[in-house]
């Protein structure tokens, strides 16, 4: 580590620190200039941990769409460099945002999808292990709240099990918690009784974020509400309220006193409860006050990330990835497939060329958004990297349609890559109700296998291809065909 990484890494950790004691401004400050610091030195990994931190602190501020805009730029980000197991991480943190805005539904879509590359990218680390049992952490609690407890409880259980293994207490706790409420739910209030020491006590500083605990004080405050454990119901609020008082930051303060009118409300005891309410609008007021700062704020964050993103786009460019979806662009086809049938031609070997265009992708942008469209865009893409991983390549061709490059293929690989590339699409039910072929996303592949590729430019590669996609089209679409090169051709 050099003078200038040692430096930054330092500023890293204060903004670290700062975040913790609640100084968001000054935390925004600094992960602000650490991520420009980490994009210039080039160090992937922790520009995009400076991305991700800044996130949080928005998230802390409470502005969401602050937080969202700087994971999903995370998250393209290390799609287009190949840090694949940190495209799961980032996957987790959209679904966050939609867990903490109560949409149960988008948060498990979005947390599936983080635990399905995680699980795809293992990785022989403490971390790996951490960020896979808050995956099932977050997916068990959003099946809870949407009432499916058996999904819930096995989850729930999966994350427990490796938490405990690693020795993470704090999950380990919130797991627990979580345990005990959907096994309530299910009838078992026995398991309760029988882990309720092993529930959290108190809270005190740590590396966690005071949004992640407070997810756990509310977790347990629902747990002895719905068992009727009012003292426990206040010790833990109590419990929390020291904790933020040095602090004192109104987002908190706010969601608190929300719990304790719950609390006053159950246990009849309304002298309490008027002054939990004039301390409610109290911070009511200052949180309004704050977030008419944070708007005018984020506007000018947005500014810089666009300029941020300007200077991506450029890097991608040249680095041969597309900025959305993080497969490689055209710029990579042409150089690959020169290459590719170079090689072909000396070892006397075939290649595979496939076009895979999305159905009535136009029909699906104008009924759901162009924002949806590119979240459909980099789910293909993910469904395409998992189909072709360790045996070919992936390219965004350009809008909706996406190529694929297996040189050497195995007997029938292109049939077993167009009938996966289907089948998961299929999994995934992305609605497109406006779809004139089926209600739900669907896509046409049409490929070429060329036994002598040497005789082929590109563009005639691309052309066989398109005629067995135009082919596929004609006959109704959501289908595949490849057409083989004769060998007198």
């Amino acid at each position: 580590m050099n003078k200038q990484e040692k430096i930054v890494l330092e500023d890293y950790e204060h903004g670290l620190e700062c975040l913790w004691r609640g100084e968001y401004e000054r935390a925004t400050e600094i992960f602000e200039e650490c991520k420009k610091q980490y994009f210039e030195i080039g160090d992937s990994v922790m520009y995009c941990r400076s991305l991700s931190s800044l996130g949080v602190t928005f998230e802390e501020l409470g502005s969401r769409d602050m937080a969202m805009d700087c994971y999903l730029q995370a998250l393209n980000y290390v799609k287009a460099n190949g840090i694949n197991y940190y495209v799961g991480v980032y996957y987790g943190s959209i679904g966050n945002c939609f867990l903490e805005l109560n949409d149960y539904e988008s948060a498990v879509k979005y947390f599936k999808m983080g635990e399905e590359i995680l699980l795809r990218e293992k990785q022989d680390t403490l971390l790996y292990e951490k960020w896979l049992a808050i995956c099932h952490l977050n997916i068990g609690a959003a099946y809870l709240h949407i009432g499916e407890y058996e999904k819930s409880e096995e989850y729930i259980s999966k994350g427990y099990e490796r938490a405990k293994t690693i020795g993470e207490e704090y999950y380990t706790d919130t797991l627990m918690t979580e345990l005990c409420r959907v096994r309530c739910k299910r009838g078992d209030k026995k398991f309760f009784e029988e882990h309720y020491n092993e529930l959290p006590k108190e809270f005190k500083p740590g590396s966690e974020s005071l949004t992640d605990i407070f997810f756990t004080v509310r977790e347990l405050s629902l747990l002895y509400e719905e068992n009727k454990c009012y003292d426990d119901m206040l010790r833990i609020l109590k419990s929390f309220e020291n904790l933020i008082n040095d602090i004192d930051p109104p987002r908190m303060r706010v969601k608190l006193y929300e719990l304790y009118l719950k609390y006053y409300t159950l246990v009849k005891d309304s002298e309490n409860y008027k002054k939990a309410c004039v301390d409610y609008a109290k911070y009511c007021k200052i949180l309004s006050e704050k977030e008419r700062i944070e708007k005018i704020r984020a506007i000018n964050v947005k500014i810089s990330l666009e300029e941020v993103r300007s200077s991506l786009a450029s890097a991608n460019s040249i680095s041969g990835r597309d900025g959305l979806t993080g497969l490689k662009n055209r710029y990579s086809l042409n150089e690959d497939v020169k290459r590719m049938i170079a090689d072909c031609e000396a070892n006397n070997e075939s290649l595979l060329l496939m076009i895979i265009d999305v159905d009535c992708f136009k029909i699906f942008n104008d009924t759901y958004g162009h924002v949806r469209g590119d979240e459909v865009l980099i789910m293909v893409s993910d469904v395409i990297s998992g189909a072709i991983k360790d045996i070919g390549n992936g390219y965004r061709f350009g809008g909706d349609e996406f190529v694929i490059l297996v040189k050497a293929p195995l007997k029938n690989v292109g049939d077993r890559i167009a009938t996966e590339l289907r089948s998961h699409l299929h999994h995934l039910n992305i609605k497109n109700e406006a779809s004139d072929v089926r209600s739900e996303l669907t896509i046409s592949i049409g490929g070429f296998l060329a036994k002598k590729p040497w005789e082929f430019s590109l563009d005639d590669l691309l052309n066989k291809a398109d005629e067995a996609l135009y082919g596929v089209k004609e006959s109704g679409r959501n289908d595949y065909k490849i057409k083989v090169q004769d060998d007198t051709e």
